[in-house]
Parts: structure tokens; sequence; C-alpha cells
């Protein structure tokens, strides 16, 4: 289980429930010539950054959402926190 933060936008922020292992992999492949999810550096932390206090054998992962499609062109920021068992 975890949340995924997005930014600028909160309302798209949501809580996820993984099934398996397998809906965990599959999660965090993002990498279409239309979506695609970049790491962001090692440097930067939303737990820092917002003073978060977060248990410390959950995982936290920054990425920059990239959304390119006939709708225009989306730059987003998302962090997703939680456990990954």
């Amino acid at each position: 289980m975890g949340v995924l933060i997005t930014l600028p936008s909160l309302w798209n922020s949501q809580i996820i429930i993984f099934k398996g292992e397998d809906d965990v992999k599959d999660f965090f492949i993002r990498d279409s010539d239309y979506y695609k999810w970049i790491p962001l550096s090692d440097n930067r932390s939303i737990q820092t950054d917002w003073k978060l206090v977060i248990p410390d054998d959950f995982v936290i992962s920054g990425f920059k959402e990239v959304i390119d499609d006939e709708d225009g062109y989306y730059e987003s920021e998302i962090w997703f926190i939680g456990e990954i068992k």
C-alpha cells in the first residue's frame, strides 16, 4: 500500500493498494512514447522538503511525469511513499 502525491496538482494524488508483487512491478513501468516517469535525482526528497515523518521501512521514490499525447503536453512531479513487499 502507498500514496502517490502529484505536484503541483494535489487533486490528482491517490492511495494505491497492490494485490501482489506483479502489480508493484507493473505499476512502476511507465515508459512509452506518450507517457513516461523519469526518476528524480537522489538529492531530492519530499520528506525533507515537506518535513514529513515517514516510517523507516517505507520506500520514497520521486519521478518527473511527462505526458505528450493528442490532448497536449503535460509535466508534473510525482512521489510514491509506501510499503513495497
